[in-house]
């Protein structure tokens, strides 16, 4: 959770994975399906709506170069029967299931998920408080000799008792319509504003795992994932998240889901320098912050293969167009909060 302050120190520029800006668009490996049945408030609505889309793809962008090999899920198909179950992001009704009850035509009993592809249902509702946006990966009412082809989609280990990979159908991801937002992607948010793509961005790393818990398997068995296999104590010992964090155990917030308030790590944009992490458990009102590469490799210990994250970053990310933060500036910390969903 995001907690009061008065000053951060922002120096967003260069990092060691060598994103180029401007350049051609790069072919990628994840397609990011944005389902916007389940914004019943309206945040993704209107010309204001709009804009708000094109950041949520935006975000999505930073992610999409990853390898992995994700498995199609048709239950149909296989004579099986599955139904996405998720926070519903625009009532935060907590393990609602999309079998279209109450909401005809709305029916998502075993909904194919193409090849490579992660379903995002997004929305907007009052998450109280400063709490800028709230995400996980979804749950799923399954045959039981299906949910390890939802939960592991081809992915060795995914599906274990003790994971050693993970994968996803997808989640949903809700952001508060109460606060004032910068909505757009290219330009930098003002005072006062708090920044979408940040928080888009730190939210979609929560239904890629970071902070995730585990599933429920066959027979209710409860997983441990591999974000949770890394937590000892207070500290994150995945092996890449070390490598990068200078050998040492990277210290967690207390809610185990996030890195330690102001942890600082290269930044993943046109050169060297460094910058508060994006998963960190908060951001500074009227500041961005985009992925670093401690973030990339709390992704990579969770089981994406990210090494492919080296093409060009969207031509709308270049500091010539103004998303380079001033350092000292005066604000509020604001709140991103990690939402656990059970099957």
């Amino acid at each position: 959770l995001r907690s009061a302050k008065k000053i951060a120190n922002f120096s967003l520029a260069l990092s060691t994975i060598a994103f180029v800006v401007g350049q051609a668009p790069r072919a990628t490996a994840l397609t990011f399906e944005f389902d916007y049945t389940y914004d019943t408030q309206g945040f993704f609505s209107g010309t204001e709506g709009s804009t708000r889309k094109a950041t949520l793809e935006a975000a999505a962008s930073y992610f999409e170069p990853f390898t992995d090999n994700l498995a199609e899920i048709d239950a149909a198909a296989a004579g099986k029967t599955w139904i996405p179950k998720f926070t519903h992001p625009g009532t935060g009704q907590t393990n609602f299931k999309a079998d279209g009850t109450g909401i005809p035509n709305n029916d998502f009993t075993n909904r194919v998920i193409a090849e490579d592809t992660i379903l995002i249902f997004p929305g907007g509702y009052n998450l109280g408080g400063t709490q800028l946006g709230s995400a996980a990966p979804g749950g799923y009412t399954a045959s039981e000799s299906f949910i390890g082809d939802i939960v592991g989609r081809g992915q060795t280990g995914a599906s274990d008792e003790s994971a050693t990979d993970f994968a996803l159908w997808g989640g949903a991801i809700a952001f508060n319509n109460t606060v004032t937002w910068n909505n757009s992607h290219t330009t930098s948010p003002g005072s006062g504003e708090n920044d979408l793509l940040s928080t888009a961005i730190h939210e979609l790393g929560h239904v890629l795992g970071i902070g995730f818990d585990g599933y429920t398997l066959a027979g209710s068995v409860d997983q441990t994932s591999t974000w949770e296999s890394f937590v000892s104590g207070s500290d994150f010992t995945g092996p890449n998240s070390v490598a990068e964090n200078s050998g040492n155990n990277v210290p967690l917030h207390t809610d185990l889901a996030h890195w330690d308030e102001d942890i600082t790590s290269d930044i993943t944009l046109n050169g060297s320098g460094s910058q508060e992490a994006a998963f960190d458990p908060d951001v500074l009102t009227g500041t961005r912050k985009l992925m670093t590469d401690l973030d990339y490799a709390g992704l990579a210990d969770v089981g994406w293969e990210t090494a492919a994250v080296t093409a060009a970053v969207p031509f709308e990310f270049s500091p010539g167009l103004g998303i380079v933060l001033v350092s000292g500036f005066f604000g509020v910390k604001k709140v991103w909060h990690a939402v656990k969903n059970s099957q």
